[in-house]
């Protein structure tokens, strides 16, 4: 099942345009590059089978060439669903039908969080749809089933809310109202990793350094 959607994915991208280099024996699968858009990807059976350790040397090696790390796969634990955005360990996981969206920059804006299913409203746009179609605090509060302050709220700020409001927003106000999330923007910061006295001498001469396991080269200094 892995090497199929990993033949998928690979099909896919060099029809997009990309540049490909299959991995082999490190924590991608997939290098992909198209212009300045660099692509580190792994494809899983089951994205539950993945630990932090691996996420965090796909997220270090990524971050040292400029690249978005990403998760493919059709389960975690469960199916994962279209055009939503899950996370493994802080890195962005998606079924092949959400990621060749994405590619064509059709971004979801439902992810997976610890809250369950939720979406980010943006309070500028929400303010500006609501005048422009009419509604007033009080009847778009009644709609989506919250208080006037709440929609205030939400129009002051960029608000986290549950999949039943978003989908009542979604309904009155359409798909503009919420933030996308850029699954090729990931805001993890890299963790070094100083471990022996050759990746120490590189830090002290003024580079960065990171020791990796699970790639095929020992250090990574630039």
């Amino acid at each position: 099942m892995k090497q199929t959607l990993l033949d998928k994915v690979s099909i896919f991208l060099l029809r997009k345009g990309f540049t490909l280099k299959n991995l082999t024996r490190t924590c991608f699968d997939i290098l992909a590059r198209r212009n300045e858009q660099i692509l580190l990807v792994k494809v899983l059976e089951d994205a539950n089978s993945i630990g932090r350790e691996y996420t965090e040397e796909m997220v270090a090696v990524a971050s040292y060439i400029s690249a978005s790390p990403l998760i493919i796969s059709e389960k975690a634990g469960s199916k994962l669903e279209d055009n939503i955005v899950y996370s493994r360990f802080g890195i962005y996981t998606l079924n092949l039908a959400t990621f060749t969206n994405s590619i064509h920059n059709k971004f979801p804006f439902i992810k997976r969080s610890k809250a369950g299913l939720t979406a980010s409203v943006s309070g500028k746009k929400l303010r500006e749809k609501r005048e422009e179609l009419g509604f007033s605090l009080n009847a778009l509060s009644k709609k989506i089933g919250v208080t006037s302050r709440m929609i205030i709220k939400y129009e002051n700020e960029n608000s986290e809310i549950t999949i039943n409001r978003a989908m009542k927003l979604y309904d009155l106000l359409g798909h503009d109202v919420f933030n996308e999330v850029n699954v090729f923007m990931n805001s993890m910061q890299l963790r070094s990793k100083f471990e022996t006295e050759v990746s120490k001498k590189y830090v002290e001469l003024g580079f960065e350094a990171m020791e990796t396991r699970k790639t095929p080269f020992d250090i990574i200094v630039k």
